[in-house]
């Protein structure tokens, strides 16, 4: 049985149940990383989570919120979870992090297209 190909079906239902958790505090990202993107998770692992947060936030996260958010999504999910922000990714782990990443959900930029009015020159 190939672990990572049922794991990579599940991402859809994972998404499910992460988004809405998180959402409410102005996600910009959100993704999987670690062994369950590798295929290589035990029934004892931890379900990786990297959030990355609008700025200026909705709603201010204190340790508390975090420690309340990280229970939250243990309970949807099953399993234990280690959400970690973005800004707080330890330097010597973030090449690794980004290579193996799966992006579960990215805010859609709502940008204007730039105008650049036609300048017409007399020649």
């Amino acid at each position: 049985m190939n672990t990572k190909t049922n794991e990579s079906r599940n991402f859809d239902h994972l998404r499910d149940q992460i988004l809405p958790v998180l959402q409410p505090y102005g996600v910009k990202r959100i993704a999987l990383f670690g062994s369950v993107v590798r295929g290589e998770e035990t029934p004892e692992s931890d379900i990786d989570i990297l959030v990355e947060f609008e700025e200026p936030r909705k709603r201010p996260l204190g340790l508390f919120a975090w420690i309340d958010l990280e229970e939250e999504l243990a309970k949807r999910l099953g399993r234990k979870t280690d959400l970690v922000s973005a800004k707080a990714l330890k330097p010597r782990i973030r090449p690794t992090v980004e290579k193996e990443m799966v992006i579960l959900y990215e805010k859609r930029r709502h940008r204007t297209p730039a105008r650049h009015p036609r300048r017409h020159h007399a020649h």
